[in-house]
């Protein structure tokens, strides 16, 4: 992951590289839904893909780019960086968690579809601004 700064808005965006997409059927096709269930999702506590850069061929097709907004933090470098987090710091972790799953998972009919599975979620993959931490 790295930051960028957008050429067309001049936002700041965050980037991932999915190295060797296509290595294996199983990564792929958990990839593909990923990627296809936060398209879908517009919610303040479920991270925005703005952007997915292809590669210019298909034979060059190997990495896939996707362009997220930027966030300042994951709430695994929050809680190993902080060691004086107060009960009402991990109390409203829980609660921007439990909201973007009740959202998940209750909000639009198409997610049953994809299937999401709640055994993806890692601390790293729950962003953080550094207010949430700073009260």
């Amino acid at each position: 992951m790295c930051s960028a700064v957008d050429t067309h808005t001049g936002e700041k965006v965050a980037i991932k590289k999915i190295n060797d997409v296509f290595e294996h059927v199983s990564d792929a096709t958990r990839i593909l839904r990923e990627i296809k269930l936060l398209r879908l999702l517009r919610h303040p506590d479920i991270v925005e893909i703005k952007h997915i850069m292809l590669p210019p061929s298909r034979r060059e097709f190997r990495d896939v780019y996707v362009v997220f907004e930027l966030m300042e933090s994951d709430l695994h470098q929050v809680i190993k960086a902080n060691d004086d987090l107060s009960p009402e710091h991990y109390q409203f972790f829980l609660y921007q968690l439990l909201r973007g799953l009740k959202f998940i998972h209750t909000g639009i009919p198409v997610i049953k579809f994809l299937s999401f599975s709640d055994s993806d979620i890692k601390p790293k993959q729950f962003f953080s601004y550094s207010k949430c931490v700073s009260s």
